[in-house]
């Protein structure tokens, strides 16, 4: 007998009452136009969530029309699936079909129709054939496996699945003529196996549509509690459960000795949950109001493997986006069904619930709350193209309009909320060894390759992939072992710290607490250092803000998701503020804020890398700034013969280079940068010019010889400081108590002893003192407030 299933998710099937026998109710059936626009250039023209609301069949015997394993007692049709394997290309014709088929079957009694994603050239084809009775489970496995090997086409090994349900004939539009093909001829033999006793599958009551039997159920529930534990330790889908058996006692799928029996299994040992669930069942099981679509047979297909509508285990999850929005479309389109009007129309069921929406993206889209605080945290959903994380309200709108496509812009937004209530806070991988690359995730601890997974969580990850094999290729005359040494200027140091600095760079979620600044005249290497890294990691994962950025409101935003930050040809200009830049070196907290939206807070770990000529002048002066900074000279030149345009736009964008400086910069075992003697003087040499007031001591008072006076008045003091900031860009405002740290400066670098204190200037003293630096007039005699110089050393003790 057949029995016909809406669509691919229906566990009960409606048996079809007429005189003809399996075999001529497929064969007389009309093919069904598909209602779908059809991608003819696609792999797949109809995509599953289509495919999946198209109507199917079974041919055999279902004990209450319920499609399980132990519900299945015989099929009465041999069914195989023509189509080529996966990832294989070659084509396959109609024709070539047609004539296999016929060649290996002409004998017997088949049909022939394409499937619904068949097309010219591709083609899939379901073969049907009739045996001359009907088969139990060993007799159809064993029948199909004879025309599969007799085939010389490929056909899908699950045309072996008994309880498997097939598509009727449908239309999809890409054939002039979409007919079946019936050739009549000889039923084929079914050669008898009985089945052992011992390894019958449990089965139901006698009573076709009866109840489970208590020894069906206890088998069930054992099964389902033991595969599923973990997803039981959910509250939410623990009393989801519980409704299921509580809902099967009062439509008669299992009865009152069977459902006590299911309530004592999910307690999974737990005494207390035990008699909690049994006196729930007791106190609800007369309650009408229980509303739930599934029950028992939910289960038993569960544990047969036959829907993962509740559950997808790490196997089971999408593979890509595509497969993601198909999996959303299909949960919420049979929501709607279940709740369509008498005419089934879905698109007549009531909008879902924000909560029903928010919980199917919790479980199936992996959303969650990446953050410190709920109120600053962001929303993210996994990205299976990606393998990582993402925040985007734009993709997570078309996540939320595959589960229902009804909702408007105002429900989108809704749902959002809601989902902000119910989805866990979670913080970024804070494990050091684990770096996301183009094709999984770098353990560097135990130097192997991990799957991308929902359970990892990272918002990014570097373009080039991980290869095991990975050697330095030599190109022509270009060895990339040579070029990093000719950049470094042979400094052995050098290298090994720019090997280093690969290394920070394609680790957004571990900081070294360095901000990097590779600091040279042009054409010294630096730009074409940091095109390496830009090539290595991808420019879409690469920020590129400059130092000034940081202070600015809304600039941050950039940095999210985001592998590290390049920021080329900064300028020497002051910088006010770099509390932000800082935090980020750190690792600590800082504060997100995106123009007209919420602000949220953040923890990024990502490198910041900057290259320039000369480094920024910056207000910082404390010696927090002071180790944070990673100063690396170029000292190398490039010009005229020794620049290559090959290195920087052929060299290093070659695949197998990029794989040679992937594995060799994950393969880096260190805990902090070296410091070269030369990045030491680096270091030093910037704390003397980022420092204006000892800059000022340094090339204004010490090379002009004011050390000789024993007193100048302050404010010509001020003026020629003021002269000196303008020149040398310093924006800072003077500070009112600018005296404290030019005495410092002075006796720090003079070896003598300065105060401010008031003083008389003699009209011969006066002509001492050099116009042209202090051009304004000094009053003779008159109290003045002066930089003076002690003759004595000052009692540090008074």
């Amino acid at each position: 007998m057949i029995y016909l299933f809406k669509r691919i998710y229906e566990s009960v099937g409606v048996m079809v009452d007429n005189d003809k026998s399996d075999f001529d109710a497929i064969a007389d059936y009309p093919p069904q136009k598909i209602d779908y626009t059809i991608d003819a250039n696609s792999d797949k023209p109809v995509p599953d969530r289509v495919k999946h609301q198209q109507p199917y069949f079974f041919s055999g015997h279902l004990v209450g029309s319920r499609r399980t394993k132990i519900s299945t007692k015989s099929k009465g049709l041999i069914i195989l699936d023509i189509e080529r394997e996966k990832g294989d290309s070659t084509p396959l014709t109609d024709e070539d079909v047609i004539e296999e088929v016929h060649e290996v079957c002409q004998q017997y009694q088949y049909l022939l129709y394409p499937t619904i994603n068949s097309r010219p050239n591709h083609a899939r084809y379901r073969l049907i054939i009739e045996p001359e009775r009907p088969m139990n489970e060993p007799e159809s496995i064993a029948i199909t496996e004879e025309f599969m090997n007799a085939l010389s086409i490929p056909t899908d090994p699950s045309s072996k699945d008994f309880t498997r349900i097939h598509g009727l004939p449908v239309d999809n539009g890409l054939y002039e003529d979409c007919r079946i093909i019936v050739n009549r001829g000889e039923k084929v033999p079914v050669k008898e196996i009985k089945i052992d006793d011992n390894s019958l599958p449990l089965t139901l009551s006698k009573h076709e549509g009866g109840a489970y039997p208590i020894e069906v159920v206890e088998h069930y529930m054992t099964e389902y509690v033991n595969k599923f534990a973990e997803q039981l330790k959910e509250r939410p889908y623990y009393v989801a459960v519980k409704m299921q058996i509580i809902k099967s006692f009062q439509n008669n799928v299992i009865d009152e000795s069977g459902a006590i029996k299911a309530m004592e299994i999910l307690a999974m040992g737990d005494e207390k949950w035990r008699q909690g669930n049994l006196k729930e069942f007791h106190a609800e099981k007369g309650n009408s109001n229980i509303r739930t679509e599934y029950d028992f047979t939910t289960i038993v297909q569960m544990v047969d493997g036959q829907t993962d509508y509740f559950i997808l285990k790490e196997d089971e999850l999408p593979k890509s986006m595509k497969e993601q929005y198909e999996l959303l479309h299909d949960i919420g389109e049979i929501w709607r069904k279940e709740r369509a009007n008498k005419d089934g129309d879905s698109d007549k069921a009531p909008l879902m619930p924000y909560l029903k929406c928010a919980r199917i993206l919790k479980r199936y889209a992996k959303v969650i709350l990446i953050g410190t605080e709920h109120d600053k945290a962001r929303l993210a959903y996994f990205d299976y193209d990606k393998g990582h994380y993402v925040s985007s309200e734009t993709m997570m709108n078309k996540l939320i309009k595959a589960v229902d496509y009804r909702y408007k812009p105002s429900d989108w937004k809704n749902v959002i909320e809601v989902l902000r209530t119910e989805v866990k806070l979670k913080q970024e991988s804070d494990k050091p060894y684990l770096i996301p690359v183009a094709n999984g995730i770098f353990n560097t601890n135990e130097q192997q390759l991990l799957p991308f997974s929902p359970k990892y969580i990272f918002t990014s990850k570097i373009k080039t992939a991980y290869n095991v094999d990975a050697t330095n290729p030599c190109i022509g005359d270009f060895d990339f072992n040579e070029w990093l040494q000719s950049i470094a200027c042979n400094d052995d140091e050098i290298v090994t710290l720019l090997w280093q600095v690969i290394n920070e760079a394609i680790n957004p979620n571990h900081t070294r607490n360095k901000i990097g600044f590779l600091i040279g005249d042009g054409n010294s290497g630096k730009g074409t250092f940091q095109t390496l890294l830009q090539n290595l990691i991808g420019t879409e994962n690469i920020a590129s803000l400059k130092p000034p950025q940081f202070a600015d409101r809304f600039s941050k935003e950039m940095l999210v998701g985001k592998v590290c930050n390049i920021g080329d040809d900064i300028s020497n200009a002051y910088l006010d503020e770099v509390s932000d830049l800082m935090s980020i070196a750190t690792g600590d907290v800082v504060t997100i804020e995106p123009k007209g939206k919420p602000v949220y807070a953040v923890n990024l770990k990502l490198f910041c890398l900057f290259s320039g000529n000369s480094m920024p002048n910056v207000r910082n002066k404390s010696q927090g700034w002071h180790r944070r900074m990673l100063l690396i000279p170029f000292n190398a030149d490039f010009n005229g013969l020794y620049n290559d345009p090959r290195i920087k736009n052929t060299f290093l964008n070659n695949k197998a280079i990029l794989e040679y400086v992937l594995k060799t910069a994950l393969e880096l075992q260190f805990e902090t940068f070296i410091v070269p003697k030369s990045v030491k003087a680096e270091i030093d040499k910037y704390k003397f010019e980022n420092d204006f007031y000892r800059a000022f001591v340094e090339e204004v008072f010490i090379h002009e010889n004011l050390t000789r006076f024993e007193k100048l008045p302050l404010s010509h003091i001020k003026d020629l400081l003021r002269e000196y900031m303008d020149e040398t860009g310093i924006r800072q405002k003077l500070p009112y108590h600018f005296v404290n740290p030019l005495i410092k400066a002075l006796n720090d670098l003079t070896g003598e002893v300065y105060e401010s204190k008031n003083a008389r200037y003699a009209s011969d003293y006066i002509q001492t003192i050099p116009s042209m630096l202090f051009p304004k007039v000094i009053a003779p005699q008159k109290q003045i407030r002066s930089l003076v110089r002690l003759t004595e050393p000052k009692d540090q003790s008074a």
